[in-house]
Parts: C-alpha cells; structure tokens; sequence
C-alpha cells in the first residue's frame, strides 16, 4: 500500500522584476494584471492571458511514502479471566504509524490460553500455570509478534468444595477422597486452584454460582455455557456453535455439533 502525504509549500513566481508569492490556499488578486493565482505546493500548471500577464498557476507537491513494518501492541501481563485489547499500526519509511482497524488486522495464537476476537478483544482463559502466549498479527504483507504472560489466579488454602444448596452445583453430594457427585452434571473433584477434574470432561475452570447459568472453560473448546436443563448439551462461544456432549471413549472426547451435523472427536 502506497501513500500520499500532500506538503503544502509557498511558492515564489518572479514575474516584472518582482515575486509574487503564491499562498498555499486559493486566493484571488488583482494586482499587476493578474487575475486569479492559486498554488498548492509546487506550480505544476501555469497560464498566460493575451498579453502575456500571469493569469493562473495551479500544482500539487506530493511525497511517496511506503510502509516498511507492523507494530503490535497488547498488554504485556494479564491474569485468568482479565480482558484487554489487541492492536496494531502500520509502520512507513518517514518514520509514521497509522493505526490498523480491527478488520484490517488478523491475528494468530500459540496457546488457547490466549486467543484475539474479531474486534481485537482478548479472551483470556484459565491456567493452572504461568505461560507466555506469542500474539502474531498480519496485515498488509506484514506479520509481526507480541509477547503476552498469563498468569493464574492465585490458590487458596483449601479446596472449593461444593456447599449443600448453594453454587452451580446444590444437589453435590461427596463420594469420598474429594470427589463429589451431581445429578445433573456428574462426577467431579474440585481443586484448590478452583479448577475442576470432571470424570469424563477433563479440566475444566467453571465461572458462575447458579445451576441455570454456568460458564466452563476448556483448553480445546474455550469458554461454553450450560444449565441444568439442557446439559449435556453445550454452547461454545468463540464459533457460537451448539455441542451434545457424548461420551469419552478412551481418553477421547466426543461431541455432536449440531451447525455441521457431524461427530467431533479430541
């Protein structure tokens, strides 16, 4: 992508032993006989009446400039469940940046940890870990890399076990060795680090106190939504796609998405 830049300068146009300056807006005179002068920049067109006076000067001075690089920006550090913004600006040869769109920009991740929405918005995941996410964006013919630590949330002192009638999970009751079991969702162990281990799920980071509204992350499908009334059914966000929960056939997760009509197995 090229670029104008448009210098408005003040030229100097020698006519009968005397300069005339041409301003760089157009302006009308009528001194000396000369009828109307305009310049912008440079002159670059100039005409004469009949005998011979200045009747108008017109022309453009312009720079090429073109870009040379991508600069990305994003937050250098956030925590599980923080948010934040991506962006990036293209950078020219003059030593300019002109900030990129969010549709102007596409943007990659090594980590599913850490993944850039449409908007640029950051989605932010759960860790049991610190990790450092590489951001790439692309734009332009250009790619570029930023560098983003996710932190976990800190541990408490003990583990977040279900109370009686409270939390997305009221009717859990304790099996023993801190596995616990719902009978709408299953059996689960919760952690101190509030993560959970569901029995055919896996890890998984749940977000919400009510039965009819619970948000869960996973590492491979990222946020999804479920309730007590439609579990085993799921909704993942990131592609706004409805998922039937199957079974774990050894180790592998299987899923019906209803958008395609087809089995997903990981």
């Amino acid at each position: 992508m090229k670029t104008f830049r448009v210098l408005c300068l003040v030229g100097a146009i020698c006519l009968s032993g005397s300069f005339l300056f041409a301003d760089p807006v157009v302006s009308a005179s009528t001194a000396d006989g000369i009828v109307n002068q305009a310049a912008i920049g440079e002159v670059s067109h100039v005409s004469f009446d009949g005998s011979g006076q200045l009747r108008n000067a017109t022309g453009t001075a312009a720079t090429l400039v073109e870009p040379v690089g991508l600069a990305p920006l994003a937050p250098k550090r956030l925590q599980s469940g923080q948010t934040g913004e991506a962006s990036a600006a293209l950078a020219y040869d003059d030593g300019t940046f002109t900030r990129l769109s969010s549709d102007e920009t596409s943007w990659t991740s090594n980590h599913q940890a850490l993944q850039v929405d449409s908007d640029g918005m950051l989605e932010v995941g759960q860790v049991s870990e610190r990790v450092r996410v590489r951001l790439t964006a692309t734009a332009e013919g250009f790619s570029a890399e930023v560098l983003v630590r996710v932190d976990p949330l800190p541990e408490d002192e003990s583990a977040h076990e279900p109370e009686p009638g409270k939390g997305p999970w009221p009717d859990a009751t304790s099996l023993g060795v801190g596995w616990f079991q719902s009978q709408w969702f299953g059996s689960f162990h919760p952690t101190k680090n509030r993560w959970i281990y569901h029995d055919g799920l896996g890890w998984l980071y749940p977000s919400g106190d009510s039965p009819d509204n619970l948000w869960l992350w996973d590492q491979q499908q990222r946020w999804m939504w479920t309730n007590r009334e439609v579990y085993p059914q799921l909704f993942r966000h990131h592609d706004q796609t409805w998922l039937y929960y199957m079974i774990e056939v050894k180790s592998q997760r299987i899923f019906f998405n209803y958008s395609t009509n087809q089995l997903e197995f990981e």
